[in-house]
């Protein structure tokens, strides 16, 4: 997905909230930045060990994230939503009888 900034988005993310919902699964994308020098044009340029900094930063705030999530759903009690996906699962299913 292209922006007037001059950056892109993986588009592959799409496709798998497609296959998640034809599935019957809840889905939920995590975006967390490395660096800004390929768009930011007053950033100077960073090395492949600060990215590789960055990234194990970004481990512990995805991580962080998840179980934060976990601790949400674990005391949703209205699972209504579970209903909908196993409806759409058994129709969009075929199953040999």
């Amino acid at each position: 997905m292209a922006y007037p900034w001059d950056f892109s988005l993986d588009g592959g993310a799409a496709f798998h909230v497609v296959l998640a919902k034809e599935a019957g699964l809840s889905y939920a994308a995590v975006a967390l930045v490395t660096d800004y020098d390929c768009w930011r044009e007053n950033e100077t340029s960073v090395s492949v060990s600060e990215v590789l900094a960055m990234f194990a930063k970004n481990v512990k705030k995805a991580a962080d994230v998840i179980i934060d999530a976990v601790q949400v759903l674990a005391a949703e009690t209205d699972l209504e939503y579970l209903s909908a996906h196993k409806e759409l699962v058994s129709s969009a299913i075929m199953l040999k009888e």
